[in-house]
C-alpha cells in the first residue's frame, strides 16, 4: 500500500540507527500512541534503543490501555541516531519535542494525513490509510519479516490505533487493506474486543455528565445541515474532566441524519480554543480547516482558534456554510 521506495529507505534507515528517537503529537489520541508505543515495543526487540517523547499528558483511557505510557521519557537533550514523528501532520505537532527531531542525525516521519508536509528526511506518508497504524503495520511487518520483531503486545498497540482512528471500522476511510491488517494483527495474543470496548464504548460517569451538558446545548445552523457543540471551562469545572475527555462526543452530532458538518469548539483558555471537525460524504472538512491552518483527513479535521468564543463561533459556521455552497 505504501510507497515500497520509501518503506526500503526507512528500513535503510532504521538499520543504520542505533538510539532511535520516536516523537508523538500534541494532544495526543490512539492513533499516535499506539502507533508510537508499537514501534517501541518492536525497535527492542529488533535489537535497538529506542525512547518515546509526547509533549502531552495522555488521556486517562489510554494511560489505562497502554502499559507502556510509563516509558514515555523527558529527556530533552538526547540526540539520536534517528528521529521518528509519527502520526505528526506537521514539524510543529511535535511540540516541545520538536527539538529531539531536528538535533537528530536523520529524520523520519510515518503518517497518513493529506496534509503532511513532508519534513522529514524519509517520509512514509499514506493518505489513504484509515490510520496511521495501518501504514506502521506495513513498516513493522517488514522488518519481522527480517527479524522477529512483533509480538502480542505491539500488536495490540497497532490494533488499538486502527479503532480509535476509524471508528471501530465504521468510517468511510477503512478498506480492504484496514481489514486485512486488523486480521493479521488479531493473530496475536490480545482481546479486540476489549480494545474496541474500552476505547470506544466505556465512558466514565464523569464524561457521560459531560456529554449529557454540552448536548443539550447543541447549536443548529443552515437548516441543520451545521451542528456545533461547545465545550467551556465551566463544563470542565461542572463535571470534573478536561479537554481529553472530549474525544468522540462530535459522533452524536455528524449520526444525525440530517448534520451534514459537525463541530466541536473547546476552550483551552481564555480566548483559546481547540475545534474538530467531522463531515459526510463529498463535504471535504479538510479545506474548512486548512483555512485557519489546520489539517486532517477529508471526513476529520482539526485546528486552533483564537479570540472571543462568539468570532470563533461565527467564522467557523461561516466557513462551513461555504463549504456547502450555501
Amino acid at each position: 500500500m505504501s510507497d515500497i521506495i520509501n518503506l526500503t529507505s526507512a528500513i535503510a534507515e532504521i538499520d543504520k540507527a542505533n538510539s532511535i528517537a520516536i516523537i508523538c503529537h500534541v494532544n495526543p489520541d490512539g492513533d499516535t500512541l499506539g502507533s508510537g508505543f508499537a514501534l517501541y515495543y518492536s525497535l527492542k526487540m529488533y535489537g535497538k534503543t529506542p525512547y518515546i517523547f509526547c509533549s502531552d499528558e495522555p488521556s486517562d483511557t489510554l494511560k489505562n490501555e497502554i502499559e507502556g505510557i510509563k516509558y514515555l521519557n523527558n529527556i530533552d537533550d538526547i540526540k539520536a541516531d534517528l528521529a521518528i514523528g509519527v502520526d505528526a501532520a506537521s514539524f510543529d505537532m511535535l511540540g516541545d519535542k520538536a527539538s529531539i527531531f531536528t538535533k537528530a542525525k536523520r529524520r523520519l516521519v510515518i503518517d497518513h494525513h493529506v496534509t503532511n508536509g513532508r519534513y522529514g528526511d524519509v517520509n512514509i506518508i499514506e493518505p489513504n490509510a484509515s490510520a496511521t497504524a495501518e501504514v506502521m503495520f506495513e513498516l513493522l511487518d517488514r522488518l519481522n519479516a527480517k527479524r522477529p520483531c512483533i509480538d502480542g503486545m505491539s500488536a495490540r498497540c497497532m490494533f488499538l490505533g486502527l479503532v480509535t482512528d476509524s471508528g471501530a471500522f465504521s468510517f468511510d476511510s477503512v478498506t480492504e487493506h484496514t481489514h486485512y491488517v486488523a486480521s493479521r494483527l488479531i493473530k496475536y495474543d490480545f482481546s479486540a474486543s476489549n480494545v474496541i470496548y474500552n476505547m470506544i464504548k466505556k465512558k466514565s460517569m464523569n464524561k457521560f455528565a459531560l456529554t449529557h451538558r454540552v448536548l443539550a446545548k447543541a447549536k443548529f445552523f443552515d437548516n441543520n445541515k451545521i451542528a456545533v457543540i461547545t465545550f467551556r471551562m465551566d463544563d470542565f469545572k461542572a463535571t470534573n474532566t478536561s479537554t481529553k475527555d472530549t474525544d468522540g462526543i462530535i459522533n452524536n452530532l455528524i449520526n444525525i441524519d440530517v448534520v451534514e458538518i459537525a463541530i466541536a469548539i473547546s476552550e483551552v483558555k481564555e480566548e483559546s480554543f481547540k475545534l474538530s471537525i467531522r463531515t459526510k460524504e463529498n463535504i471535504d472538512a479538510t479545506k474548512i480547516a486548512t483555512f485557519f491552518g489546520g489539517g486532517g483527513h477529508e471526513r476529520a479535521a482539526g485546528l486552533r482558534m483564537s479570540g472571543f468564543y462568539e468570532d470563533v463561533l461565527d467564522n467557523i459556521v461561516r466557513h462551513a456554510m461555504i463549504e456547502l455552497g450555501d
